[in-house]
Order: C-alpha cells, then sequence, then structure tokens
C-alpha cells in the first residue's frame, strides 16, 4: 500500500506541471526481466542457476551477442567497477550473494582485473555476515564498506532536515548552526568507483516505503541518513 501511495504521489505531480509537445525528450531506461522458476529453492538460490540468468540480462540489456560484449559496451577495463549491494537484510532477504558473485565472475571473464573489481554496502560487519568477504577471497576481488573508507569534504547534499548525528557521521560531535543538514559521499564513492552495479533486491521498507536501487544507493553512499528514516513525530 505504501509503494501505490509514493507511485501515484508521483503521477500527481507530473500531472501537475504543463505538457508541451516541445518539452525536449529525457533519456529512455531499457527495462530486461530474466525469469527462471528453478533459480531459487526455500528462498535460497541455486548457485549453479545464476549465471545463465546474468547472461541473457545483461545481453538482452545492451543488444550483444556476448556477455563480454555486453560489459565492454558499459564498462572499460580501466574502470574501477563498484558491485553495490544490499547487505543489511542478510543473504536470503539481501542481495543474494550467488548473484553478486556470477556477475564479479562474469566481468572477470571479461577482462576486468580483480583489483578492479568492488563489492560494496555501506557496514563491514553486514558485508561480513552475508558471506561477501568469503567471496572476495575466492575471487580475489576487493570487499569493501563505504563507511569505513571515510566521508568526503567536497561532496555533500544539503537538507532542511537536521539530523541526529551518531558516532560514525562525518560532523558528529562538531557544533554549528549548519551542523547536521548535510549528508557526505563516501570517499568510496566519490573518489575510488568509476561505476557502479547495483543489485539491490526489491523490499519493503516500513519507514522509506521501498527499499530498492535508489534507496539502497542513496543511503549506502553517505552519512547522516538517520534524519530521512525516523518518524518525526
Amino acid at each position: 500500500m505504501a509503494w501505490l501511495a509514493i507511485s501515484c504521489a508521483g503521477l500527481a505531480a507530473l500531472a501537475a506541471e504543463p505538457f508541451t509537445s516541445s518539452r525536449p525528450a529525457g533519456p529512455k531506461a531499457r527495462v530486461v526481466i530474466v525469469e527462471d522458476r528453478e533459480a531459487t529453492d526455500s528462498f535460497r538460490a541455486r548457485a549453479e542457476r545464476i549465471p545463465a540468468m546474468v547472461e541473457r540480462g545483461v545481453t538482452n540489456l545492451t543488444s550483444k551477442a556476448t556477455s563480454r560484449e555486453a560489459w565492454l559496451s558499459l564498462v572499460s577495463t580501466q574502470d574501477v567497477v563498484g558491485i553495490k549491494v544490499y547487505s543489511v537484510p542478510g543473504p536470503n532477504s539481501g542481495t543474494r550473494p550467488a548473484v553478486a558473485r556470477a556477475v564479479v565472475e562474469s566481468l572477470l571473464a571479461a577482462g576486468l582485473p580483480p583489483k578492479q573489481i568492488i563489492i560494496w554496502d555501506k557496514s563491514e560487519r553486514d558485508l561480513r555476515r552475508a558471506g561477501y568477504f568469503e567471496i572476495g577471497d575466492e575471487l580475489g576481488v576487493r570487499v569493501e564498506a563505504s563507511a569505513s573508507a571515510g566521508y568526503d569534504d567536497a561532496s555533500s547534499y544539503t537538507n532542511s532536515i537536521i539530523g541526529s548525528l551518531v558516532w560514525g557521521d562525518h560532523e558528529f560531535e562538531l557544533t554549528g548552526p549548519d551542523i547536521g543538514k548535510r549528508s557526505f559521499v563516501s570517499k568510496l564513492v566519490s573518489q575510488q568507483i568509476t561505476k557502479i552495479i547495483s543489485l539491490a533486491p526489491l523490499l519493503n521498507h516500513n519507514s522509506a516505503g521501498v527499499s530498492g536501487n535508489l534507496y539502497g544507493l542513496a543511503v549506502g553512499s553517505v552519512d547522516n541518513t538517520m534524519r530521512f528514516e525516523l518518524d518525526p513525530g
């Protein structure tokens, strides 16, 4: 119900804007759905089914014949590619580790150097509990927590909602009239990663309504996020 309410609010906002045929057309998103009824067993991913699904998805998305051609049309071997996972709910409700593994293996097969692939989320503890450090060790790729990389003074956004800063937030224990109004971007995102592949599952979120790619990427990339999740009442 919350998801429907957010969708309707978005449609209402669009309807309120005057529409003219001269309005410049924005870029169109391409959506590909890959289904396999045998891909999970009691919510657990069947690892042997996932690589073929990844290949079908990326080749259909890019209209390329092979997954190597598909990936190299999206990223280059010079990029540092961040595989953004959502590890807070664990391996069965969050991003399935088997999916992240299949994407990493496909990128490696396309020629990307292992040290230029980073599986990441906000919390090292969540990544470890979901099993991503084991995948990193096995495949030779990096696993990083954005909160541990530090936050970038030069990259932030401001919102009038003042946050109750907690340990780990960039401005924690600082004082001043504007303290708590900014959310700073992790240096992992602003200074290291050049391309991001988001592997967020679509979940219900009691505060945000829907937790998906936008929510997972936004909350995982910056600090001072409690102000957007707590009920002001």
